[in-house]
């Protein structure tokens, strides 16, 4: 175990990799791994001693440790690593593609998009909305996302849409992607159908621009530009004193309401009346402002009831008067 080559092509790389868990301690292997390491990542990662003289591996541009192979493998291919990547080499002026080749403005998608080092995918479904007197707004219509250039061309990037645009394209057996898959396939696709930032449409015209969805995406924006700040701010309520009594002040927007006990006597007179007890004659008593269907229906039971006898007359008027209340 502690004889260990030194790699000189990516097949002998991989397996001085595969020994790193078994030799974190030798530290004096650590060149070697150094080496495995450039050849399978590049420049992105280094190998470090940790307190417990163990050498770990530290990503160089997401400044974070991992101890294994395998957790370097999965974050490597994460859209988190990849993204921050592609910003790191475009402030360096770094492009992916010759600019000679390249026949849009450094200021469009497809300029962006071309120069990305991370192989975008889809991009047949993005449409380009342009008015000469506005910024070009975007839509994905795999996805259902919109919004301005650098939000369009993050999402093109991003893990979301490269997912759905796997699963539309290919038959998978499992509808669940790792990011060992994920980017498998993504460069199986690129090799297949190429990296096409012509394909992207772009509608002109006043008419067809799409005023509705960028001033939803404002308002959302907005929205949650709040949520980050009330978030970031400390809270404006204030320290929990004293209990107050039931008479003091509480505020209501401009207007103050005061609550106090009152008596019976001291109440409105337009206190609610389902308090007052009634008998069973006063709550059918009609009022003047009663339906004019009840009172003339009402007024044909008494006329009718005057031709029985006066016996069944009471009965019968008692027993239609309960029975058209229940009804209505």
């Amino acid at each position: 175990m502690s004889h260990l080559r030194y790699p000189f092509d990516l097949v002998s790389a991989k397996e001085v990799m595969m020994k790193f868990r078994a030799m974190a301690y030798s530290l004096r292997h650590r060149d070697i791994f150094q080496a495995a390491v450039r050849l399978v990542y590049g420049d992105d990662f280094e190998i470090k001693e940790d307190l417990s003289s163990r050498m770990v591996f530290e990503c160089k541009i997401c400044n974070r440790e991992m101890n294994s192979e395998t957790a370097v493998a999965e974050h490597f291919r994460s859209g988190g690593h990849q993204k921050n990547r592609d910003k790191k080499y475009r402030e360096r002026g770094e492009s992916n593609l010759d600019p000679l080749k390249i026949k849009y403005s450094p200021d469009s998608l497809h300029y962006k998009l071309a120069c990305s080092h991370i192989k975008p995918l889809g991009l047949q479904m993005i449409e380009e909305y342009a008015c000469s007197h506005r910024s070009p707004y975007f839509k994905c219509n795999l996805c259902g996302a919109h919004g301005k250039l650098d939000s369009m061309y993050h999402h093109a990037i991003g893990n979301r849409h490269t997912e759905k645009y796997i699963k539309s394209a290919c038959v998978l057996e499992n509808s669940i992607l790792t990011s060992t898959e994920r980017e498998e396939i993504r460069h199986q696709l690129v090799k297949a159908e190429g990296m096409k930032v012509e394909a992207i449409k772009t509608i002109r015209g006043d008419m067809y621009f799409p005023r509705k969805w960028k001033e939803e995406g404002r308002v959302y924006g907005r929205q949650q530009n709040a949520v980050k700040k009330d978030a970031r701010s400390p809270s404006s309520s204030p320290s929990p004193g004293p209990s107050r009594s039931r008479s003091s002040v509480h505020e209501i927007g401009h207007s103050s309401l005061r609550l106090s006990k009152r008596s019976p006597k001291e109440s409105p007179t337009s206190s609610p009346e389902r308090y007052i007890k009634k008998s069973p004659r006063e709550s059918y008593k009609i009022s003047p402002d009663s339906s004019p269907m009840i009172c003339l229906l009402l007024h044909h039971l008494r006329q009718y009831s005057h031709h029985l006898p006066h016996n069944d007359r009471r009965k019968w008027t008692r027993k239609s008067r309960s029975s058209t209340w229940r009804s209505l």
